[in-house]
């Protein structure tokens, strides 16, 4: 239904008027209400609420960044995890003994799986112009 309809019904409907001591019967009632006229308690309660809003929001936010960290710590978990699942795999078939493990500006770094048990070392291997990055 559109406005232009909404409008011409509503101005159709018979105009009401209020008694002529509607707002003094209003005043009258509220005068009436105990603590009527008590800003101290209005105050309070209004404190309260706002108190206990800030706690919730508090809380709201603190749940939230744990939330988030604990998911955080869950995927480098499992990244973890993955990683070594790789290596335990590789340790198992000897002849893929060289494993790629990143590079910076100076170097390659491989693992020699052989030497692994012996030694324990990472082996930089120094770049060339043409290096490739993968399982040696």
């Amino acid at each position: 239904m559109g406005e232009d309809r909404l409008g011409e019904l509503l101005r159709g409907l018979p105009a009401e008027r209020a008694p002529a001591d509607f707002t003094g019967r209003v005043l009258a009632r509220l005068d009436a209400r105990p603590g009527a006229g008590s800003t101290r308690l209005r105050r309070r309660l209004a404190l309260g609420l706002l108190a206990a809003g800030v706690l919730a929001a508090a809380l709201l936010l603190w749940t939230g960044r744990e939330a988030a960290r604990r998911s955080e710590l869950r995927a480098e978990l499992d990244s973890l995890r993955r990683e070594t699942q790789a290596l335990e795999r590789a340790l198992a078939r000897p002849r893929e003994r060289l494993v790629y493990l990143g590079e910076d500006e100076r170097a390659d770094y491989v693992m020699d799986l052989g030497q692994v048990e012996a030694a324990g070392g990472v082996l930089p291997v120094p770049l060339t112009a043409g290096s490739q990055g993968g399982v040696l």
